[in-house]
Formats: C-alpha cells, structure tokens, sequence
C-alpha cells in the first residue's frame, strides 16, 4: 500500500450553511487487490458524519426508485430533492486538483473537462446488491448526462449514524467472482476506483433499519 494526499474535512455546519471547510491533506491509501482502489478510514470525522447523517434524515424528502437496477422490492430510497446541498458540501472531490489526484493514485487518464453525478441512496432492512460492475451502464449514463461517456470512477463515502454495522459495507470480488474484501461501513469511511469490466463488487442482505446513507459520487469522461 502506498501513502499519497487526500482532503480531509474537518467541519460542517449543516444547518444555515451549504459549507464545508476542509483541512491540510492527510494519507489515503492505495490497494492493487482484488482490483485498484483507494481508501480511507473516515473522509468525514464521525461527530460532523453523525451532524450530517442526521440533516439528511430528517430535512431531506426520501422516496423508491421506480426503475432501480437492483431493488424490485423497494427498500432503497433516494432524496426527492437537496441534492444541490451535496454537491456544494462535497464539490470539493469533482475539483480539477482531486480529480487529478485521482488519476494519478488509480492510474487513469481523466481529463481536465468531466461529468459528475452526485447520488444519496439510504438503504432499509433486506436490501442488498449481488456481484456485478458499473462499467456497463454507460449507455444509460451518457442518456442522463446528454453527452456520451466511455470511462468514468466512483467515490463512496458512507454517512451512517455508528459503527455498529460495519460488516455491511461493499464487498471487493476477485475476477472469479470470489469476495476479497470488504470496505467497511462505519462513519465516513471511503473507497473510490475505475470502473472497469473487473471492478466486481456487491452489498451484503442489511439487516437492520438504522437509514444507512450512502454517497456515490460518479465521474464520467
């Protein structure tokens, strides 16, 4: 694993304000297995993610998705609206100078001029996603987006209330479709990778209704 610099946020405030300050860089770590992708232990220190994670339940209006890929019985939800409030808080991971830290940590070539996604998803008690890979969507993105797109990588970060349930974050999987590893789903914790045709990864069955919230933050050139 390697060293290299990531922004780490240091304060939120989350009620009359659309503002996030961030601190001087501190070490994300780079993982050549099952596939390359880069983590963090906590993006977001727990107290501002527990301050978060409580705005976003109780101030945002959450519905199903009618054409989820995944979910045919409706236990995950997504924000009917707010989502301009994320992309002011976080606009800092689609910059040019973190995009370019990106390329360089997982090894692609993402342009200067790029298109970004910023989606919340809160999951409930019996959802989960098997084994499969983002790298066949872009059809379906390069409708949303009105451009076509051929590449893109994901960044998540988890905006949960504890660390209670750490055994439910994504699990990595080997070409062979084995699980490898798993990203842990405790507060503020953070993964990012390509999107390739290897990228194999799934969500575990969540047993529980504690409204874990999930930020995927989707850039595509």
């Amino acid at each position: 694993m390697l060293n290299v610099q990531t922004w780490h946020l240091r304060h939120v405030e989350v009620k009359g304000s659309t503002e996030l300050q961030y601190s001087t860089p501190t070490n994300l770590l780079i993982h050549h297995k099952p596939f390359l992708h880069c983590t963090h232990k906590e993006a977001i220190t727990p107290e501002l993610c527990l301050q978060l994670h409580k705005h976003l339940i109780q101030n945002m209006k959450w519905d199903v998705e009618q054409e989820g890929d995944y979910d045919e019985n409706n236990l995950v939800y997504f924000p009917v609206d707010g989502i301009q409030d994320i992309k002011n808080w976080f606009a800092k991971y689609t910059s040019t100078t973190w995009l370019q830290h990106l390329s360089n940590m997982l090894q692609c070539d993402i342009p200067l001029s790029t298109h970004n996604l910023y989606i919340l998803a809160m999951r409930k008690s019996g959802a989960y996603i098997p084994v499969h890979t983002d790298a066949n969507h872009y059809d379906k993105f390069s409708n949303i987006l009105g451009v076509p797109v051929k590449h893109s990588i994901t960044q998540h970060i988890y905006i949960v209330p504890n660390n209670n349930n750490s055994e439910l974050g994504m699990t990595l999987h080997d070409i062979n479709n084995k699980p490898y590893k798993q990203i842990p789903c405790t507060m503020g914790s953070y993964v990012a990778y390509q999107n390739t045709d290897t990228s194999l990864h799934s969500v575990p069955v969540q047993n529980h209704n504690d409204d874990r919230v999930l930020l995927t933050i989707r850039t595509f050139y």
